[in-house]
């Protein structure tokens, strides 16, 4: 039994630092990108019910969310890093930050939908930063992640 006990909790370690291997090898923006991505969930599901029920609670997430794309700014994806520096490479860095600026203000407007209990505006403006997020993940995410 104590053999049994061993191996199990040996597996268990191994796989842990498997995880945090994993974590570890990721970049500092994706791990700002699953930060967002939790709190984003959280406004999503919320909203989803056609009403608010934690005004205070969700209006955090959103100031969290704009922190994080705010964070987010500052960080270059590791695609755009690692291309050669010139013109192409100066381009796909000034449309990264466009797109992250045009997401701080849809969380900007998003704070505003939720402290005003908007339900409706705060589903359009969570449709807008969906589509953002599809069009930055198409083209500043690698096709393996």
């Amino acid at each position: 039994m104590k053999s049994i006990s061993r191996i199990i909790t040996t597996l268990a370690l191994i796989l842990s630092a498997v995880v945090y291997a994993e974590d570890d090898e990721k970049s500092p923006l994706a791990k700002e990108m699953d930060s967002m991505a939790t709190v984003f969930k959280k406004i999503d599901r919320a909203t989803r019910k056609g009403k608010i029920d934690d005004k205070e609670d969700l209006v955090a997430a959103a100031k969290q969310l704009k922190e994080s794309f705010i964070k987010s700014k500052n960080l270059i994806p590791p695609m755009v890093a690692d291309m050669l520096d010139g013109d192409d490479k100066t381009k796909m860095i000034a449309e990264y930050k466009k797109a992250i600026d045009e997401s701080i203000s849809l969380c900007d407007k998003l704070i505003k939908n939720l402290e005003e209990e908007d339900v409706a505006a705060a589903k359009a403006t969570i449709k807008e930063l969906k589509k953002g997020r599809r069009s930055g993940h198409d083209k500043y995410q690698p096709e393996d992640e």
